[in-house]
């Protein structure tokens, strides 16, 4: 018994004295090596054995964003300068205290309802009391947020405020969307319209490509994408058609 007693105590022992040892040779973490550690460095990042902080901050002035302005700092433009130092702490081109949107690029300045606030920050941008998020038309002032035909855009920004459509496609740029709009007056509105541009009620499509007879540069054979290289209003693939026929004629034998 005493020797299986002694036998655990010298064990113990040499346990004791592996961890000694690993205490005394394991150093104290100082991961940027200037000869502080980490749990006493202001600056763990860079070297910077004299730890000096002008500001007193508990930051070292190398880390520091602002070393002469107490207080914690970012850096928005990325410059290397603290919001609270920087001149232009968004870097869009306007200093702090002429910018209508401090804190975010917005070099054009833009301000749609003139309330000194930049339209990037502002969540009213049309100034007509509707926070944008609700707002059927975020970019032009409608307090009543009329919508006749109730597809969630308001009538001063749709393009057919009494079709609902739910897109604004224009095919003409006049201000009338496409599926109210018949810019040929040919009583088809231009969203089935297959020939704007000219007049055709009828709607004839003999190659079925898509595109009205009364537009198609090769209406008896498809070709949807109109192609015709050399501008002659003939599309390539009837040009293609008459050579080839004309190549197959066989050739006349002299007399």
């Amino acid at each position: 018994m005493k020797r299986v007693f002694a036998l655990v105590s010298f064990s113990l022992a040499l346990v004791a004295c592996d961890s000694d040892k690993e205490q005394v040779v394991k150093p104290k973490f100082d991961q940027d090596g200037d000869g502080v550690v980490n749990n006493k460095d202001n600056c763990m990042r860079i070297r910077n054995p004299d730890q000096k902080d002008s500001d007193g901050d508990g930051e070292g002035d190398l880390c520091d964003l602002c070393p002469l302005n107490k207080g914690n700092a970012w850096d928005h433009d990325h410059d290397g300068l603290g919001h609270l130092c920087d001149v232009d702490e968004d870097g869009d081109g306007w200093m702090n205290f002429l910018d209508n949107c401090l804190g975010r690029e917005n070099p054009d300045q833009s301000d749609l309802d003139l309330d000194g606030i930049g339209d990037v920050c502002d969540y009213d941008v049309d100034g007509d009391g509707i926070d944008d998020k609700k707002d059927n038309c975020p970019n032009v002032s409608n307090p009543d947020q009329l919508d006749m035909d109730n597809d969630r855009v308001g009538d001063v920004c749709d393009l057919c405020p009494e079709t609902r459509s739910g897109f604004e496609a224009d095919f003409d740029n006049d201000g009338i969307g496409d599926m109210c709009d018949d810019s040929d007056g040919d009583h088809v509105v231009d969203w089935f319209d297959n020939c704007r541009t000219r007049i055709n009620p009828d709607q004839k499509d003999q190659d079925a490509d898509k595109i009205g007879d009364a537009c198609d540069n090769c209406k008896y054979i498809g070709n949807p994408t109109q192609l015709d290289s050399d501008a002659d209003k003939v599309g390539d693939v009837c040009e293609r058609m008459v050579d080839a026929l004309a190549k197959s004629k066989p050739k006349s034998k002299k007399k």
